[in-house]
């Protein structure tokens, strides 16, 4: 009788791993090139995997619906559909890299869904579902084993530890003499010829003081990589990593951060991007999101569901779920959630307010802020239109 428990147990197990196995290759698995992606260039951010994560459970549960209801010959079609959707996905994604062009028409995406049909309707009358939880059980255990030793290995949490803007922030000065405050302030995608159309006789009374370089040019289209450049003031060699040239623009000596923490330099970072890399060279680092209380879990989901169907379908479809602004976005690589804009117009008027608190001298600040991208419309909230 124990081991008529055990085995019933086990098969158990085995039955709701199998149908996390499809999930898994869909959102998850390390095949998936926008989740690899996602875990690389933005360091495991929690916020960031959220999505996956979410998904993973939403449409796990749904195939454990459809194993508890196969009784019904209806349901027990769409669970054959539901195991061999994520293979059948595998070997699309695989054929699409490797034959974009031809795999994006939309024939050939209509011969790999009559090949899909045709295998879950053969499966269900040839092959018994307790086999095919078995099989696509030890899959999912395996996909889980590897995501896991692959998260333990490189995970970083994104919390820094370090203090905010406040009034209990200010460092006591370093030098003797009494140096200027430098205030350092990048307007992400607002392009020299755009702040030329808008330098009115007005505009350019209030900012007098401020130095206008207009032959200064990013070095890099990525966001990134192009505010690192500005502080390491030299090229990318692509013999090393990225993560080597970042490091050193944020924490080296070659960084022009080091001359000014050198010269008695209080400096602050007010930053955009939240990722995992070490900016020693920086006293105080506040990350927008937090500082402007900005929860946009939701805002994460609408954009990852636009980034997976851009990623994994063609043309064809995308065209009919996405909007044009989003299309041309991801295909410049360039795609900016509509809330963005409105969290560093908070954090920043949260700044405004602070900066009476800090001190008066012998301090540099450095801002990314982020503006309406596409379409270029200036609301005075600062959203899009």
């Amino acid at each position: 009788m124990r081991l008529g428990r055990a085995r019933s147990f086990s098969d158990g197990v085995l039955t709701v791993l199998s149908v996390v196995t499809t999930p898994l290759i869909l959102f998850v698995c390390s095949t998936n090139s926008l989740y690899l992606q996602n875990q690389e260039d933005l360091g495991h951010q929690v916020d960031v995997l959220f999505p996956f994560v979410c998904l993973l459970v939403i449409v796990s549960l749904f195939g454990l619906i459809l194993s508890f209801l196969s009784k019904y010959q209806v349901l027990r079609v769409m669970l054959w559909g539901y195991y061999l959707l994520g293979p059948f996905f595998l070997v699309y994604s695989v054929l699409r890299g490797s034959f974009t062009a031809t795999m994006d028409l939309p024939v050939s995406f209509g011969i790999i869904g009559f090949l899909y049909v045709f295998a879950t309707v053969a499966a269900y009358k040839k092959v018994s579902l307790s086999f095919a939880a078995k099989v696509f059980g030890c899959i999912g255990i395996v996909l889980l084993l590897n995501e896991g030793v692959s998260f333990a290995r490189r995970f970083e949490s994104h919390v820094t530890g370090l203090s905010s803007f406040s009034s209990n922030t200010t460092r006591s000065k370093t030098a003797q003499q009494r140096m200027p405050n430098i205030y350092h302030i990048v307007f992400d995608e607002y392009q020299t010829d755009m702040f030329q159309l808008t330098l009115s006789p007005e505009v350019k009374r209030k900012l007098s003081g401020f130095i206008y370089f207009p032959n200064n040019t990013a070095l890099f289209g990525r966001t990134r990589m192009s505010l690192a450049s500005m502080f390491l003031g030299r090229p990318y060699e692509y013999d090393t990593p990225q993560i080597e040239y970042l490091f050193r623009a944020y924490n080296d000596r070659e960084s022009s951060l080091h001359e000014l923490v050198s010269a008695g330099y209080d400096t602050y970072a007010f930053l955009y991007l939240n990722d995992k890399h070490a900016k020693k060279l920086f006293h105080h680092v506040v990350f927008q999101k937090d500082y402007a209380g900005y929860a946009y879990i939701s805002d994460s989901k609408s954009l990852f569901i636009s980034l997976w169907i851009y990623a994994n379908f063609p043309a064809f479809i995308t065209d009919k779920f996405l909007r044009r602004e989003e299309i041309e976005q991801l295909k410049n690589q360039n795609l900016l959630p509509d809330v963005d804009p409105l969290i560093s117009y908070a954090s920043f008027r949260k700044y405004l307010e602070a900066e009476r608190y800090l001190s008066e001298s012998n301090r540099y600040t450095f801002m990314h802020l982020i503006i309406p991208h596409f379409p270029n419309i200036f609301y005075s909230d600062c959203s899009c239109g």
